[in-house]
């Protein structure tokens, strides 16, 4: 194992008995189970298959070309979605949703401007008002990979 670094870590006593069972058990050292875990919790998954973006697609795909009563709440957890897989999305997909970002983020910004945070209107459309979605790159980019189509 040349040329491998070594990352020091100081961690309570019965979380390290714990590890030390868990390798035991397994007939792995400490450091291969480490190495396992470590390599598991960094990858990167398709963010298609993802269960919180593909919510997102499916909402954005449901509401094409309508509008929808919502709330600000509903709107902050798109845009949360959204930007915690968007390193992941392809180039082509990423300018697709800078626009919902854009627009959403104008749209909570008039929510709490004139504070009417009850029950609000969002569409997807091609008014000054309405978030314009590019079905078509986005159906490019998606095409057969989303297991819910």
């Amino acid at each position: 194992m040349k040329n491998n670094k070594v990352i020091h870590a100081r961690i309570p006593e019965t979380l390290y008995e714990t590890i030390s069972d868990i390798a035991g058990r397994e007939g792995i050292t400490i450091s291969d189970y480490f190495r396992n875990q470590l390599s598991q919790s960094i990858k990167i998954e398709n963010p298609l298959h993802s269960a919180d973006l593909l919510f997102v697609f499916a909402y954005i795909e449901s509401n094409g070309d309508s509008c929808k009563d919502v709330c600000g709440y509903e709107v902050k957890h798109i845009i949360n979605v959204i930007n915690r897989h968007y390193q992941n999305l392809e180039p082509e997909l990423q300018l697709v949703f800078d626009e919902v970002i854009t627009k959403m983020n104008r749209f909570l910004k008039k929510v709490n401007l004139f504070g009417f945070n009850e029950e609000l209107i969002l569409c997807f459309g091609e008014d000054e008002d309405s978030i314009n979605f590019d079905f078509q790159t986005f159906y490019k980019c998606t095409d057969g990979r989303l297991p819910y189509r």
